[in-house]
């Protein structure tokens, strides 16, 4: 795995700076405009910095809406999950795609066998996956009335997962910045009850 990613790689600066004035945030959503090509995976690794930057003892989680796909970024998709696994913060990705018809799906023999069209589902998912956050697919984007509902429903179980975590944190025996990858299990002694976490860590140093 390659442990190199380009941090600071945006060249405008960001509409809004870190908030939690909703008024601000609302305002900066209605000044975006949609233009150029897609560089997400710098979009995330400049997020997750940003947010790594705020220093530890808080709660944080980069949100991101995309459709998965990228055609501008520096970046690359190993890249940029070793920039979250190595700063730890979850990603949580709302997807948005259009559901495919079971005889397209039959016709076409995706080997994958993928749900949804114009949608990376499984960049997405790894990405999320990776840093023990979560993917919510948002489907039918084309018909406005559900997009709508959906999209708020998606956000809905995003905020309730995010107010419902508890944030733990431990160090390890012989805990050198080593550069490799950690692995981590969680095991409950209460039966009926679903732990969601970070698969591991990159024990790395950084700037």
């Amino acid at each position: 795995m390659s442990r190199r990613f380009h941090t600071q790689v945006i060249r405008e600066g960001a509409l809004q700076e870190l908030t939690c004035v909703n008024s601000l945030l609302a305002e900066a959503l209605s000044r975006f405009e949609p233009q150029g090509g897609t560089a997400l995976f710098d979009g995330v690794v400049e997020g997750l910095y940003r947010l790594y930057k705020i220093g530890p003892g808080t709660r944080r989680a980069l949100v991101l809406l995309s459709d998965g796909f990228d055609n501008a970024s520096i970046n690359t998709p190993r890249e940029t999950i070793a920039a979250a696994k190595a700063i730890g913060i979850p990603v949580y990705a709302i997807g948005l795609g259009k559901k495919r018809q079971g005889f397209f799906r039959k016709l076409l023999g995706d080997p994958l066998d993928l749900e949804f069209e114009g949608l990376d589902e499984n960049r997405l998912r790894a990405l999320s996956e990776s840093t023990g956050g979560r993917s919510f697919i948002v489907s039918d984007i084309e018909r406005k009335e559900r997009r709508s509902s959906a999209l708020a429903q998606a956000f809905g179980r995003l905020a309730l997962e995010l107010h419902t975590h508890y944030l733990l944190s431990y160090q390890p025996p012989g805990s050198e910045l080593d550069g490799r990858w950690h692995a981590i299990q969680v095991e409950l002694s209460r039966p009926n009850l679903f732990a969601r976490f970070r698969p591991g860590y990159l024990a790395l140093h950084l700037e």
